[in-house]
């Protein structure tokens, strides 16, 4: 889980989006980021045309979020344990759409 001694970054470069964990020793000095790309195997699914993406962290769960151009919205996420993160889930998108009419409720 997040905590003081560790940060998480994520970063949109050259159409690829990267996720970025770094750790504080004891001393109180930052190491330097470990980046993993999310648009490459085992992570499957990246979207084309992407132009913005966000991060949440919700426990040991990285959540990450991509926008398209389309305006699309996509999701994947990766976890975290200790100093190890592991990112296998596939790219998804999010339904409902923002400003998309919500489907009915089913049938009784």
């Amino acid at each position: 889980m997040p905590n003081n001694s560790e940060e998480f970054a994520l970063v949109l470069k050259g159409g690829k989006t990267y996720l970025g964990r770094r750790a504080r020793d004891m001393a109180g000095v930052w190491g330097d980021f470990s980046w993993t790309d999310l648009t490459v195997a085992p992570v499957t699914g990246y979207p084309a045309d992407v132009c913005t993406v966000a991060l949440a962290i919700q426990g040991n769960d990285v959540k990450i979020k991509a926008v398209t151009r389309t305006g699309t919205l996509y999701h994947t996420h990766c976890e975290t344990n200790g100093r190890t993160v592991t990112c296998n889930a596939p790219w998804a998108a999010v339904n409902t759409q923002p400003g998309a009419v919500p489907p009915p409720p089913p049938a009784p």
